[in-house]
């Protein structure tokens, strides 16, 4: 006996309230939050959020090395003139505490969310006051 519409649909929804209960809903995947706490020893950063407890979230990069060249200065005697091949070694920072970040919480709130970035615009908020 082949299923009906109206049994298609009610698995369909029971799909979704399971999906729904474990992974968080569409609008769930991301939020905007204030630092309040940082562990630098740990790379963590603590973030505010309406209603629950301060969410404790790492920081995922990767440290890299970048190539640059340095010169000698103008005022060398005129055959000192060089080029210096210089490594640097890169650290991305944690945010500062009253920072806005942006987190994904692709997996819901109970597994592990990460920090995308700080929010670094003041103004992109629009008035839309009709003058």
């Amino acid at each position: 006996m082949p299923i009906s519409n109206e049994e298609w649909a009610s698995i369909s929804n029971m799909i979704d309230r399971i999906v729904a209960t474990n992974m968080g809903r569409r609008r769930d995947y991301f939020m905007i939050g204030t630092v309040v706490k940082r562990d630098t020893l740990n790379n963590l950063i603590e973030v505010k959020e309406k209603g629950m407890e301060n969410i404790k979230i790492p920081i995922f990069t990767f440290d890299y090395k970048v190539t640059y060249y340095d010169e000698s200065p103008r005022g060398a005697p005129v055959n000192g003139y060089k080029v210096h091949r210089k490594i640097a070694e890169v650290r991305p920072k944690l945010p500062e505490i009253g920072d806005e970040v942006l987190i994904a919480k692709e997996m819901g709130n109970d597994l592990l969310p990460r920090c995308l970035g700080v929010l670094r615009s003041d103004n992109y908020i629009e008035d839309l006051d009709d003058d």
